[in-house]
């Protein structure tokens, strides 16, 4: 926590409240520039144009979802630079990131609201020939590009609770003890030592450890008894110096380290060039330039935040600096490791993987099992959509895969899921369209709602025993997939389940089939053979529309109706063989069978849908064994013959259409 901030949040005043009602300009900007920003957003706003700017949401795994997902559909990126906004990583790293990718549909405006800002390399490419330097100019370039302007109007200001790490500034700790940036009260922590002109500098990459999980204090603006206190103190398990060029000068690392190696202190220095020092060069003194040789040391100014992370992780991990558990509930945000974030679940106990940040260049990952002892148990929503690997191993003791985590992964190839997975998504690998096979384990009971959707590389795939749903699109747009195995454990198959289908072949329902959904096989051009259940209470709406290849299909005894629809256009079909159980024919259900011929209704049928064999061009005769059976309009109209009783409904309906009828 930060000092008496125990809630890690502050309440603010903000101009007005967050507009995405499309077309809406995405705002990024560092917290800290709030008093120069929020009355240009303001004045924007008030202008006539939608802006959304993220106020009053949460930090962790529904942040970064939201974000991403608002930038993704803004109709501007508008960045308010500053030297604090460039200098923050996840302006840098997300924001911007996000930004490029989308450049040729979103356009990417940069405002500065100071001058003499220096663009760090990586936004270099992105902000040149960007750069304005008023609003006027700013609203100019937007009627420019045709934005929608929603008419002049007034911002009703709103306060809202943000998180504490929106501010560069913090109180004191809880004691008064110091004037320290970033305090963590539990322990043990690792002891951050900078120079305290270089606070800019270095108070950032302070903060990413803190709010990733990491108990970590500094000491720079503490006096030499109080920084050797902190640094020597029982519950400091490392000693992590910034070094720059004032620090080395001061003479403070030299008595600092000194304090740490008499105290046995691990020491993990880093190497950092402050925005005043140009070249960098600087004389360690001769008592620990030797040992300090040893470090491998980085240049801050050319890392993501995750690779700052990612080189004090093996040494804050090992000596347990991570947040403390409290009430079975961790007191800040997730881990971010390298390429990931981490957040926790299950009161705590366990992380779940939000977000995947690796570059491209990256084609194969084994995902971890644990990071400090708490283990990965589940795959967050959307955790590594649009991501360009190509083979992915999941560890084992992960339990769930969340919706859309694989989704549109058009490089995968090929990906391991562990036996203790019980659960995958929605949209789960939707759109993977290199994935050629996949073995679900035998603890997963459904397969969701488009989970394999437009996965157009799959050839065949089992289903194992134990599932007992496949979900609405489950199987959608699979156009390679020859043949499925479904077990005997389903119960249900889903609206469209295998839609589009195009080269599937043959398919058996189990018995145990007695919820059978619309669309099931629509489309799947190339089925021959399809045996259903007999405990289906239908055969679906539209569920083999268009099935040309399809010649003949028997309705299983049990079965009480043929659905709207059912078989329409399927211009294949030469033979059907109803139930006695069968009770109704939808509307259009044999609509443009052109190559069936004869069809025999049983007794029971009450109902035959309108234009049920509308379009039958080539039908010598349906024979219908039902006296009081009810003829839609159109039903039997391009039939050549109808046997039936005389006096029926039926008999009545053929002499009224004109359609040739002979009696039972």
């Amino acid at each position: 926590m930060f000092g008496k901030n125990e809630k890690n949040t502050r309440r603010i005043k903000l101009p007005f409240e967050s507009n995405d009602e499309k077309p809406y300009i995405f705002a990024s900007y560092g917290h800290d520039d709030k008093e120069k920003v929020f009355p240009l957003l303001r004045k924007l706003y008030e202008s006539g144009y939608n802006v959304w700017y993220d106020e009053g949401i949460t930090i962790g795994e529904k942040y970064d979802e939201v974000i991403e997902s608002h930038i993704r559909q803004s109709a501007a990126f508008l960045l308010f630079a500053s030297s604090l906004s460039l200098s923050r990583p996840y302006v840098l790293d997300v924001e911007l990131k996000i930004a490029e990718e989308i450049r040729s549909s979103v356009p990417f405006l940069a405002l500065f609201i100071e001058n003499n800002v220096t663009i760090p390399a990586k936004a270099q490419s992105l902000i040149r020939g960007s750069e304005f330097f008023s609003l006027d100019d700013i609203m100019t370039k937007l009627s420019e590009i045709g934005l929608k302007n929603f008419g002049r109007r007034r911002a009703v200001p709103i306060e809202r609770e943000v998180p504490q790490y929106w501010f560069d500034s913090y109180e004191t700790d809880p004691a008064g003890e110091s004037g320290n940036i970033v305090y963590s009260v539990e322990e043990p922590y690792a002891c951050l030592a900078f120079h305290p002109d270089d606070l800019k500098t270095c108070n950032p990459y302070a903060k990413e450890l803190f709010f990733a999980g990491y108990n970590v204090r500094s000491c720079e603006n503490m006096s030499d008894a109080g920084r050797g206190k902190m640094i020597s103190a029982k519950g400091c398990k490392a000693y992590v110096p910034f070094v720059t060029k004032k620090y080395v000068e001061s003479g403070d690392l030299e008595k600092d380290f000194v304090a740490a190696k008499k105290a046995g202190k691990p020491l993990v220095a880093l190497y950092i060039r402050a925005d005043d020092d140009e070249n960098g060069q600087y004389t360690l003194p001769a008592s620990i330039e030797k040992e300090f040789s040893l470090i491998q040391g980085l240049d801050m100014r050319e890392l993501t935040a995750n690779d700052f992370l990612s080189k004090l992780e093996s040494e804050l991990e090992r000596r347990k600096c991570y947040a403390a558990m409290k009430d079975g509930k961790v007191s800040r945000r997730g881990f971010e490791i390298r390429d990931f974030l981490y957040d926790f679940t299950d009161g705590g106990r366990k992380l779940i993987l939000t977000k995947y940040r690796g570059e491209k260049e990256q084609t194969a990952l084994n995902v971890r099992r644990a990071y400090f002892g708490f283990p990965v148990a589940e795959i967050g929503a959307n955790a590594f959509r649009y991501s360009a690997l190509r083979e992915v191993t999941l560890p084992e003791g992960l339990e769930l895969i969340g919706d859309g985590a694989f989704h549109n992964c058009d490089d995968l190839e090929s990906i391991s899921l562990p036996d203790s997975l019980t659960s995958i998504g929605e949209r789960s690998f939707g759109k993977c369209t290199s994935l050629k096979s996949l073995r679900l384990p035998a603890g997963v009971r459904e397969i969701p709602k488009g989970a394999f959707e437009d996965c157009d590389s799959f050839t065949e795939f089992v289903i194992p025993d134990g599932v007992t749903a496949i979900g609405a699109y489950a199987f959608d747009g699979c156009t390679n997939l020859t043949s499925v195995t479904i077990p005997d454990s389903i119960v249900s198959i889903g609206d469209m389940a295998f839609y589009q289908c195009e080269s599937l072949i043959s398919m058996v329902i189990p018995d145990s089939v007695t919820q059978f959904g619309d669309g099931v096989f629509e489309w799947c051009a190339s089925l021959a053979s399809v045996r259903l259940s007999p405990y289906m209470s239908g055969t679906g709406a539209e569920s083999f529309t268009g099935c040309s290849a399809l010649e003949h299909i028997e309705i299983p005894e049990g079965v009480s109706e043929v659905e709207a629809y059912a078989f329409y256009m399927a211009d294949g079909l030469k033979a059907v063989t109803l139930p006695e159980s069968l009770s109704a024919i939808g509307e259009h259900a044999f609509d443009s069978c052109e190559s069936l011929t004869t069809v025999t209704v049983p007794a029971g049928v009450e109902e035959i849908g309108e234009h049920a064999f509308d379009k039958c061009y080539n039908m010598e005769c349906v024979t219908i064994l039902s006296p009081d059976a009810e003829i839609g309009e159109g039903a039997l109209d391009d039939v050549d013959l109808v046997r039936c009783y005389e006096d029926s409904t039926v008999w009545e309906y053929c002499e009224e259409a004109a359609v040739d009828c002979e009696p039972l």
